[in-house]
């Protein structure tokens, strides 16, 4: 984990989310719509607070229903205007479990419409045709906080070709701290 990252989780100065979608045939990356499962776009920004800045700690995978198409999974992101055409998360929300948890000032969504294709993709992890492999594993990719998402920015999942029939439950799992 990188060590500013880890100085605000240990100091208690960081907030950890997460936030689950169930995604069938995962966007490819040059697309601009229907990203995400899921997508969490950074908003936090306002005219008299400088917002968060959110790092990627780590994605979780389980191949639900095979794909038709091979490719593989990750994370792509960049900048764009608030998304829209979206769908509700399923899931999210702080990690510490008490009733002082602070919510998230970035905003989670199941699937979106982004302004702008994302400026690169990570590629994380294979989504094989179930005849090339058993599919039924959970995946965790740990990213130790190396991404970072600032306001007016977007991380989403995606792939590297449209996983046509493929049926994905993701977790992303985030830390936010405050600008400066």
């Amino acid at each position: 984990m990188l060590k500013g990252v880890t100085d605000f989780l240990v100091g208690g100065r960081a907030n950890v989310f997460s936030a689950q979608a169930t995604i069938t045939a995962p966007a490819i990356y040059t697309s601009t719509a229907g990203l995400g499962g899921p997508l969490l776009y950074n908003g936090s920004a306002t005219s008299d607070n400088p917002g968060v800045t959110a790092y990627i700690l780590a994605m979780t995978y389980s191949v639900i229903t095979a794909s038709t198409v091979a490719g593989v999974l990750g994370l792509g992101g960049g900048v764009t205007t608030a998304p829209t055409s979206t769908t509700a998360i399923g899931t999210s929300g702080n990690l510490k479990f008490n009733t002082n948890a602070q919510a998230s000032l970035c905003t989670p969504y199941a699937v979106g419409t982004v302004s702008n294709a994302p400026a690169n993709f990570i590629p994380l992890g294979p989504v094989n045709t179930g005849t090339l492999v058993n599919n039924s594993q959970t995946n965790l990719e740990h990213l130790g906080g190396l991404i970072e998402v600032s306001p007016g920015e977007y991380i989403t999942v995606c792939a590297s070709a449209t996983l046509t029939s493929a049926v994905i439950l993701v977790s992303l799992i985030w830390a936010e701290t405050q600008k400066a």
